[in-house]
C-alpha cells in the first residue's frame, strides 16, 4: 500500500506491506536501513522523499514502486533500489536465524538477530545490538557501534571509529581512519 503527503523538504511516499514468513532475510537498499528482529510480525515500511513542489510532479516521479519482494531458497529478499528520491527502509521481523543487510548509501541499524548477521554499506554508520551469532560489519565511511554480540565479530571501517560493548567470541576490528 502507498500513501503520499507533503512534508518539509518535499513530497513523501510511504510504501508498506507484509513479508512472507521466513527465518532468513536479505535486504538490499539505496538508503538507510533499520531492521528490528525478535518481534511478532514481519513487515516493512519504505519512505521515499522527492524534493519537488507539486503533487503532480511527485506522482509522476513516484509512478514506479521501488519495492520488490521475493522468496528464494528459504530467504526472503527485500530489494529497494532505483528510487527517484531519498529513501529510508524499516523492517520489523520475527525471530531471524540469518540476516544480510546491504546499502549503497546510508546508515544501517540492526537489532535482535538470533543468528548470523552480515551488514555492509558503502557510506554510512553501522549500529548493531543483540546479535546472537557470527557478525560481519563493513562500511566504506562511517563509525561502527556494536552493543552485544554472542558470537564472533569482524568489523571493517574505511573511515570511522569502531566502538564495541560486549562480544562473546573472537573479534577482528579494523579501521583505516578512526579509533
Amino acid at each position: 500500500q502507498q500513501t503520499l503527503k507533503h512534508e518539509r523538504g518535499g513530497w513523501v511516499s510511504t510504501y508498506s506491506g507484509t513479508l512472507p514468513a521466513a527465518a532468513r532475510l536479505r535486504i538490499v537498499a539505496d538508503g538507510p536501513v533499520t531492521l528490528e528482529g525478535g518481534g511478532t510480525g514481519f513487515s516493512y515500511t519504505v519512505r521515499v522523499t522527492v524534493p519537488v513542489r507539486s503533487e503532480t510532479e511527485a506522482r509522476r516521479l513516484l509512478t514506479r514502486t521501488p519495492v520488490h519482494v521475493e522468496t528464494i531458497g528459504g530467504w526472503v529478499m527485500l530489494t529497494v533500489m532505483n528510487s527517484p528520491g531519498v529513501m529510508a527502509v524499516s523492517v520489523k521481523a520475527p525471530r531471524l536465524m540469518s540476516a544480510v543487510v546491504s546499502s549503497t548509501n546510508g546508515a544501517l541499524n540492526v537489532t535482535g538477530v538470533d543468528g548470523m548477521l552480515a551488514a555492509d554499506t558503502r557510506a554510512g554508520e553501522i549500529a548493531v545490538d543483540r546479535i546472537h551469532g557470527q557478525c560481519t560489519l563493513v562500511t566504506g565511511g562511517g563509525a561502527v557501534r556494536v552493543g552485544e554480540v554472542d558470537g564472533s565479530l569482524n568489523c571493517t571501517s574505511a573511515a570511522g571509529q569502531i566502538a564495541v560493548k560486549t562480544v562473546r567470541g573472537p573479534s577482528v576490528l579494523y579501521t583505516s581512519g578512526g579509533d
